[in-house]
């Protein structure tokens, strides 16, 4: 009864505010009226179909939360509708639960195999039906948030690599604007100064063509036939005489002292910007009027003009152009304009300390905004991965629920059949069970990272020998060592005093060093445990266990980072479901947990292998210290 009124909760929390949808499809009215009634009452919306056919149609109109589907029924059967349900896209990720009198394991694995998640037998109990369609619409509820959260973790990534793309730039481009300002305090003469200026602002910033365009003070009384042909810069009207220090990346069109002249069309861009002391950006040259096309310059796109202004005063401008469109962000015109500046400074040399201080003022609240910025993305970075363990850990205890149910049904159903002649079935249970145990130490192992990594490890500490513990070790790995043809010594331990610890913890320290020693010797090798009563530092009194194996080795480069999370010292390729097989990957967390654990205990654990040889075998030394008390620690 208590636990009717425990699911009874659970689906009330499922049906506030929004009710589920549960559509059953059935041919039995008696079936449909009990079980439609019975859910009613707990408030969910309930979708009914008498065959197959129908509540294929009710599902695409429907969209239910969940499907109870009877397997035997005219028309299609059950396993057919499941089918159908699976592969249409609006309906593969229904839940879909069978309800059958079959009780063979045959139909019960055709059934999985079409998708289905759970049985429930008939005749069956209401309180089952409700407990098995609560538990599955809460998975997928939790998986759906999980998708959700997964998306917006996504969105959150991609708007951060925007952002560091943002700043890299930004931080190259000030450190182009720096390496300007040391130019200018190095180079006194103008020319070269300037050929200086354009080469770095075109080689740092990577753009396609620079150029310094400068007013000169010549005034031509004419232009004869000549100066046409050469491009001399004159404007009639009020005159503007430029002259260029340029840049161009392909090998040509380096000039300096010398007159390049884009045209004397007095709107282009250049004598705009010379005569309004304005910039001039054009992210598109085929959306801009003001463009003035130079053909030794074809591969122009677009164009950003700033001026070169001494106080009141234009003196020129500098001219940067890309190859591509929209090419300028929205802090291009920013930094580029303090360039200019500087630029601007240098040719007059007048005002030098005001301007530079003025410059690294600037800059300085540009980077301590940045600064912020990197701060603000490093939190959210923390937080991603905080949500992460809470992920992990969320997942890891849902999943344990089903797997341990899985679990003890697997090994009654290799019960069952150990006394039957089918060898065929009983090695496949065998598999079975075999899979779901390895499964099951992996959930667990995750679990316990988790714990570790959020301080949540829960000790219980009581005296114990380490021989006990290490005996238990023993007789867990007997057929391990048994496959591999190793050798196990463990000389007589019951002479070690006694510590405080938790037992369990305490066996997972010393067969996951252990397991790990069988996977990295090969077969015929010998792995020793032996221990011994020690001093610390403190003065403090302790007991040292010492697991050696004739292994493969250890790189003395990798001795700290194998007891680091997902850290694997062999090819991810030999990654087996076995957790001893020789060279074997596995997930990395074994020695994670064992440090973790340690750590808990007020221990330290460490390695010792001189290398890494496959052909010598020169063999590594796990050692594990332990207090004999847990000062301050709660049991």
């Amino acid at each position: 009864m208590n636990d009717s009124l425990d699911w009874g909760q659970h689906a009330k929390d499922l049906t506030e505010p929004n009710a589920p949808a549960i559509l059953i499809i059935d041919d039995n009215p008696t079936n449909l009226r009990v079980i439609t009634d019975y859910l009613e009452e707990y408030g969910f919306i309930i979708l009914v179909a008498r065959n197959g056919e129908s509540g294929v149609e009710k599902a695409l109109h429907g969209h239910p939360d969940i499907i109870l589907l009877d397997i035997m029924m005219p028309g299609i059967d059950g396993f057919e509708t499941c089918q159908r349900l699976k592969t249409h896209p609006a309906l593969q990720d229904i839940p879909v639960i069978f309800m059958t009198a079959l009780s063979n394991v045959e139909d019960k694995i055709k059934g999985f195999k079409m998708g289905a998640v759970d049985y429930i037998t008939k005749p069956f109990r209401r309180e089952e039906v409700l407990a098995r369609v609560v538990t599955h619409l809460r998975m997928r509820k939790l998986t759906k948030h999980l998708q959700q959260q997964s998306e917006k973790f996504q969105t959150m990534t991609y708007d951060l690599l925007e952002s560091n793309s943002t700043l890299s730039k930004l931080a190259i481009q000030l450190e182009a604007s720096n390496e300007v300002g040391q130019h200018i305090i190095s180079i006194l003469n103008l020319d070269e100064l300037l050929l200086e200026v354009v080469k770095l602002i075109q080689l740092r910033f990577g753009y396609y063509f620079v150029a310094v365009w400068l007013i000169t003070d010549q005034t031509p009384l004419a232009r004869n036939q000549q100066d046409e042909k050469l491009g001399k810069p004159y404007y009639k009207g009020d005159t503007i005489i430029l002259q260029a220090w340029a840049g161009y990346n392909e090998g040509h069109l380096s000039n300096h002292g010398e007159a390049i002249v884009l045209g004397n069309d007095q709107t282009s861009i250049i004598p705009w910007v010379c005569r309004t002391g304005e910039s001039y950006l054009i992210t598109d040259i085929k959306n801009d009027n003001k463009y003035l096309a130079w053909d030794q310059l074809p591969k122009t796109e677009s164009q950003l003009v700033l001026p070169l202004r001494i106080g009141q005063r234009i003196i020129g401008v500098l001219d940067i152009r890309s190859d591509a469109a929209d090419a300028f962000n929205i802090e291009d015109p920013k930094v580029l304009q303090a360039l200019a500046n500087q630029l601007s400074v240098a040719i007059r040399n007048a005002n030098l300390y005001d301007e530079i201080s003025h410059l690294n003022h600037n800059l300085e609240e540009i980077v301590g905004q940045r600064t912020s910025e990197l701060n603000k993305a490093y939190q959210t970075l923390e937080r991603l991965d905080k949500t992460k363990a809470d992920f992990l850990k969320v997942t890891s205890h849902e999943l344990r629920t089903p797997l341990s149910v899985i679990k003890g049904y697997s090994q009654l159903l290799k019960e069952m059949l150990s006394s039957k002649t089918d060898s065929t079935t009983t090695e496949l249970v065998v598999g079975i069970v075999s899979g779901v145990e390895r499964l099951y130490q992996i959930v667990n192992t995750m679990l316990d990272v988790v714990k570790i990594d959020t301080q949540l490890l829960e000790m219980h500490a009581k005296p114990t020998t380490l021989a006990n513990i290490i005996g238990k070790v023993k007789r867990r790995i007997v057929e391990e060592v048994k496959d591999r043809r190793l050798t196990l010594i463990i000389p007589e331990l019951e002479g070690l005093p006694i510590i405080q610890a938790d037992v369990d913890l305490m066996f997972k320290v010393f067969y996951n060093i252990v397991i790990n020693a069988i996977k990295y010797t090969p077969d015929g090798g010998t792995i020793t445990v032996s221990g011994k009563a020690v001093q610390r530092p403190n003065g403090k009194q302790a007991v040292e266990v010492i697991i050696s194996d004739t292994g493969i080795g250890i790189d003395p480069a990798h001795h700290e980072q194998i007891f680091e999370k997902f850290y694997q010292t062999g090819d991810a390729d030999l990654h087996s479901s076995s957790a001893t097989q020789f060279k074997g990957g596995g997930p990395g967390l074994g020695l994670a947990i064992v440090r973790g654990i340690v750590l808990a205990h007020g221990g330290e654990v460490w390695v010792e292998s001189t290398e890494y040889n496959e052909e010598t075998c020169p063999g590594s030394h796990f050692h594990v210290l332990l207090p004999l008390e847990q000062t301050g620690r709660s049991g």
